[in-house]
């Protein structure tokens, strides 16, 4: 089994995401302006899949999006991170 990544700083914890995680993705990509320069708003159907081949590029691959959370609160605030879909 692969060793996943987890970065933490000061403030910010950035680790890769998990099946718990659709919520706050939903919110993020419900949100016509959050999503204007990354493709744009998705349904929640859409946001599950793309979160579950998040999850599966780590295993996969060892690289895609990080699940960005704040240190003191545990609150998941965005996400980050290299992605390389093919093509």
């Amino acid at each position: 089994m692969k060793l996943l990544p987890r970065i933490e700083t000061e403030r910010l914890i950035l680790r890769v995401p998990e099946y718990a995680d659709p919520d706050r993705w939903a919110e993020l990509m419900a949100d016509d302006e959050a999503t204007r320069y990354i493709g744009g708003s998705l349904p929640r159907a859409m946001v599950s899949r793309g979160l579950m081949c998040m999850i599966g590029a780590w295993h996969a691959t060892g690289v895609s999006m990080f699940s960005v959370e704040r240190k003191d609160t545990r609150e998941w605030i965005g996400r980050i991170g290299p992605w390389q879909p093919d093509g």
